[in-house]
């Protein structure tokens, strides 16, 4: 195998994606082209509410599934998203035919 020489770029319609704080750096560099705290001020919110922002932008969302896993609370929520797909008939769960391979994913 080899790796593709290719420059992974990212989409254009993500470039002006306004992003959440808790993904402003990545190795150091910045990620948003537009970062809103260069926008906006919390110093007009009530101290309820600026506790509220501050915790809900302090959460770092898993990258990939293995960072997910080791999280109890991420897996209870796939455990209840896959669930819900379940119970709402979304897909069938079969037996893998004699001979068959199953695809990967990146």
């Amino acid at each position: 195998l080899r790796k593709s020489t290719r420059t992974a770029k990212e989409p254009v319609w993500m470039q002006d994606y306004i992003c959440n704080g808790s993904l402003m750096r990545s190795e150091g560099k910045q990620v948003c082209k537009y970062p809103m705290q260069n926008y906006l001020t919390h110093t007009r919110l009530s101290i309820q509410f600026q506790a509220y922002l501050s915790k809900i932008t302090s959460i770092r969302e898993p990258m990939n599934y293995e960072e997910a896993a080791s999280d109890s609370k991420w897996m209870e929520a796939m455990n209840q998203e896959l669930k819900a797909l379940k119970d709402n008939g979304t897909w069938t769960l079969v037996d893998l035919p004699a001979g068959k391979t199953p695809i990967g994913c990146k």
